[in-house]
């Protein structure tokens, strides 16, 4: 989003605070509750998510296991956006 800014520094002080290590699966940024039956679900906002080290490693192997084809097909679990391939 164009009204998303990251401030590493930032970023830094708050692991620190947190004592996370990016060997350690995080995934942060602000959390959505629209309904109540929302509550205690980590639905993060679109472009203001992070993810550690640990977790984007884990989620390109995930990835990369995935099938490549039925590239036509919408949400048939492949690995690639289902409208541009």
């Amino acid at each position: 989003d164009a009204d998303t800014y990251l401030f590493p520094e930032n970023v830094a002080r708050y692991v620190e605070w947190k004592k996370w290590s990016h060997d350690e699966h995080h995934y942060f940024g602000h959390v959505l509750n629209h309904r109540v039956s929302d509550r205690g679900v980590s639905i993060v906002a679109g472009a203001a998510a992070f993810f550690s080290r640990a977790t984007l490693l884990a989620a390109a192997d995930a990835f990369r296991r995935m099938p490549m084809e039925n590239g036509n097909l919408e949400e048939d679990g492949t690995c690639r956006d289902a409208y541009t391939g």
